[in-house]
């Protein structure tokens, strides 16, 4: 749920714009163009300022602007308010054919620049990714590009990289579904020296499934001969559900493909129907010639009338003369999405990496045994990194039973995965510490109350979190359904 609004994160905070009290002090001295001048004077009214971006085209009168704001407390936030500036700024020069690139003129209440030529000249955003793999770019009149998977870590390029994952997002008419993320268990691959993309498909070109199946494979095989060329030496294919289905026909289609990686593949009907039929995933499967094959088939898939797939896929992959890791409906993966979740990526993520990566993965069906001491590891690698000035607290919390060290936990059903804990603050004092991630990642500091032995904080205005006896149940703002999860211990962070 946290991950919907991640999907939209541009969008969503660019609109927050107007509904901040007035608070603060202006300053009159700047050379913007236009409302742009309007609007930064509005940013600087307004508490909890993130990022101001602008941008001029120097041969036209055109001009655009950007701007975020941030949750008190808040820390090591993807996308960071700088990314959702910057790209608000630059989606709006690339639809009004800008050519220059967005400055920083503000970092929160700080003014960093006051002309365009200026923030030009400082380049404060330079660990910003502003190239053409940038992330959160607007489709325009592409039918397709590319695009970083996560612009918070670091690329390694063909050189360095130990390979590329290339991901291809799913289908729903012409609903927009390029926006979403990369799920997180590729985060995983990245930081141990991989690089991933992703193919996004513009919405409006979606018409026609068999015409976005065709291009997309196309699409797909022309991205991997050009990651070859450009030299990286193993290439992943990796999709879910009609990406799925991209991922496992292109990497029939082609050769020297490292891997695969399809989670809940979509398939065509036959003889015109419309049911699904899973035989046409099976007969790919069986002709597939990759190194590393991992195959997602999550229990309860809606889309398949929650048919199990996994004992047909199993005596497809039987075939193969290399070796498989199929995560079917015996894994505690639920429904359509269940691969995308930060649940899966803390459960089975290590597993899937250390299949990929091996130097060996010797012949036939690959086991992944859960194990909670490796779930932790990826929790702890996977949530947002705590603030230097944060100390764990060791103290018992006012009327409350002894609270020491952090906890995480699942938040059922989304998959989303939280931590939380009572830490102290330097130069402030005691405070909940909450974080969360699936498709984005966020954290905060908040005030708390205790009631009854039960710790209550609230998120801004994204609801409520009540802890009490190991279980944490968030609220959300809107009236919609409430998430529990079941607290375990988080090491040392």
């Amino acid at each position: 749920m946290l991950k919907r609004l991640t999907t939209r994160a541009a969008i969503a905070l660019g609109f927050l714009a107007v509904a901040f009290p007035v608070a603060g002090q202006v300053s009159t001295e700047f050379t913007l163009r236009g409302d742009c001048q309007t609007r930064l004077h509005e940013y600087q009214k307004k508490p909890h300022p993130g990022h101001f971006f602008y941008v001029e085209d120097p041969g036209s009168t055109k001009y655009g602007c950007g701007f975020s704001f941030e949750d008190p407390g808040e820390f090591d936030r993807y996308p960071s308010s700088a990314q959702t500036a910057f790209t608000i700024c630059q989606n709006g020069a690339d639809e009004r054919g800008i050519k220059a690139q967005c400055a920083v003129m503000a970092r929160g209440a700080a003014i960093v620049a006051r002309s365009y030529a200026e923030a030009q000249s400082r380049q404060d955003a330079t660990s910003l990714v502003a190239d053409s793999l940038r992330c959160g770019q607007a489709a325009l009149s592409r039918w397709a590009w590319v695009e970083r998977a996560f612009c918070d870590l670091p690329w390694h390029g063909p050189t360095k990289a130990s390979g590329i994952v290339i991901w291809n997002h799913g289908i729903s008419g012409t609903a927009v579904q390029y926006a979403g993320p990369v799920p997180p268990v590729f985060r995983l691959l990245q930081s141990r020296g991989w690089d991933v993309v992703k193919i996004a498909r513009n919405n409006l070109g979606e018409t026609s499934m068999e015409q976005s199946l065709y291009r997309g494979i196309q699409r797909t095989v022309d991205g991997f001969t050009a990651r070859r060329r450009e030299g990286y030496t193993r290439v992943i294919l990796a999709g879910q559900s009609f990406g799925g289905y991209i991922t496992l026909d292109a990497a029939e289609s082609s050769r020297d493909i490292y891997g695969v990686v399809a989670m809940a593949p979509g398939v065509t009907t036959r003889g015109g129907g419309s049911r699904f039929d899973a035989g046409t995933t099976e007969q790919t499967l069986g002709r597939l010639s990759v190194e590393r094959l991992v195959l997602v088939l999550p229990r309860n898939d809606r889309l398949f009338n929650g048919v199990p797939r996994g004992p047909g896929a199993a005596a497809a992959l039987a075939g193969r003369a290399g070796s498989s890791l199929l995560l079917d409906e015996r894994y505690d993966i639920v429904e359509h999405g269940g691969g995308t979740t930060g649940k899966f990526a803390i459960k089975y993520g290590l597993c899937l990496v250390q299949y990929v990566t091996s130097l060996e993965a010797g012949k036939g069906s690959v086991p992944c045994q859960e194990d909670e001491a490796r779930q932790e590891q990826a929790a702890k690698e996977l949530l947002p990194k705590l603030p230097n000035t944060v100390r764990i607290s060791l103290a018992e919390a006012p009327q409350t039973k002894p609270i020491r060290g952090l906890w995480y936990g699942i938040l059922e059903p989304s998959g989303e995965v939280v931590s939380w804990g009572i830490v102290d603050v330097a130069g402030v004092g005691p405070r909940a510490m909450f974080r969360s991630f699936s498709g984005s990642r966020r954290g905060g500091l908040y005030n708390f109350s205790v009631s009854e032995g039960a710790v209550t904080f609230q998120l801004s205005d994204r609801g409520s979190v009540t802890v009490k006896e190991g279980i944490l149940a968030w609220t959300p703002a809107g009236g919609r359904s409430s998430q529990t999860a079941k607290l375990l211990p988080l090491g040392d962070p």
